[in-house]
């Protein structure tokens, strides 16, 4: 599997702050809105808003967002290994210079998405 990049910006002055987490899908960015950074989160499982593919401009791009929608700064970026991507559950590894962890992003029903830290932090495929 070849690794991927990602990146997780800090979003103020548009609405509620929040962080984005962006990864890199072909052309685009799968962009999921989280209420908590991810580095730290207060529980193994958040909510998560599945927003409209990003461009991958964002991959490096810190400042202001077009047509007043706030200001976004880099928090966290690296690479990405996808264990498992379909419409209803993506699997990752996330390493960067800040943390390391493996992640499940689950839609539960509807439109309705989770964030869920893998259980100590292991590969959810079972290996070490």
């Amino acid at each position: 599997m070849v690794p991927v990049r990602f990146v997780i910006l800090h979003h103020t002055g548009f609405g509620r702050d929040h962080y984005d987490l962006m990864i890199e899908q072909s052309e685009n960015l799968a962009t999921w809105q989280l209420y908590h950074d991810l580095r730290e989160l207060p529980q193994d499982s958040v909510e998560a808003i599945r927003l409209g593919d990003h461009r991958k401009f964002y991959l490096d791009y810190e400042g202001l967002v077009s047509g007043g929608r706030g200001d976004v700064r880099r928090v966290s970026s690296g690479t990405c290994e996808i264990l498992h991507w379909s419409p209803q559950k993506c699997s990752v590894r996330l390493i960067s210079e800040s943390f390391n962890g493996f992640f499940e992003l689950v839609l539960s029903h509807s439109d309705h998405w989770m964030l869920v830290r893998a259980s100590g932090n292991s590969d959810p495929r079972g290996r070490v």
